[in-house]
């Protein structure tokens, strides 16, 4: 299901894959390589109760050096506790992939996941935000889910903020969920890994 309170929204397709397309990530803290990455991100949680942590294990790529971010949400509502990263610089009237891996372990709780981006007219996430697209959900799976869409943007955007929803069904029992290799790229990019970590981790075969 695709949300959309843009008028500009050219394109946006919804990928579920085993292995994610990915290319230049815009998001300094996308990957959870390091503990640090996770102080990039902001929560908000409105009606609910959230927190977020860096996990060393799991890793979609079980990349040696680098790991993951647990979510533990409780929210009574749809969409009441937010996670977000601003993707700072971005080219208007551009092409643009984002997605995310996400892994709901066993006995999580039960919810779902929203994820989306709102748009801004301004470098760094601020001015004045020019729309909201909202796709999902994405539900428990015994695995990790590539959650991936592609949109188009107008001339006047400049930055993008990363957003995922949580809802969580049982409250006040938490739901938990991983997410990993979140990111933002050209939509050109089929492929590309710097080979950060030294490791071919990321690569896998047919």
């Amino acid at each position: 299901m695709l949300r959309s309170r843009s008028s500009y929204l050219l394109c946006a397709l919804l990928v579920f894959a085993s292995r994610p397309a990915t290319g230049e990530n815009l998001l300094a803290a996308g990957q959870f390589d390091q503990p640090s990455d996770i102080d990039g991100w902001t929560i908000t949680a409105g009606d609910g109760e959230a927190s977020l942590y860096f996990q060393p294990s799991p890793d979609e790529g079980d990349c040696f050096d680098s790991g993951s971010a647990l979510l533990v949400t409780s929210a009574p509502g749809p969409r009441a506790v937010q996670y977000s990263i601003c993707s700072g610089n971005l080219v208007g009237g551009e092409m643009y992939a984002v997605g995310l891996e996400v892994y709901f372990p066993d006995g999580a709780g039960e919810g779902w996941l929203y994820w989306g981006l709102t748009w801004f007219d301004q470098p760094d996430c601020t001015g004045t935000e020019l729309g909201t697209i909202w796709v999902g959900p994405a539900g428990y799976v015994p695995e990790w889910q590539t959650l991936e869409f592609w949109s188009s943007t107008e001339p006047a955007v400049a930055s993008a903020r990363v957003e995922l929803s949580v809802t969580s069904f049982a409250a006040p029992d938490p739901l938990y969920l991983n997410i990993d290799r979140v990111f933002v790229r050209p939509a050109g990019d089929i492929f590309a890994d710097g080979f950060e970590l030294g490791q071919t981790c990321r690569w896998h075969t047919q």
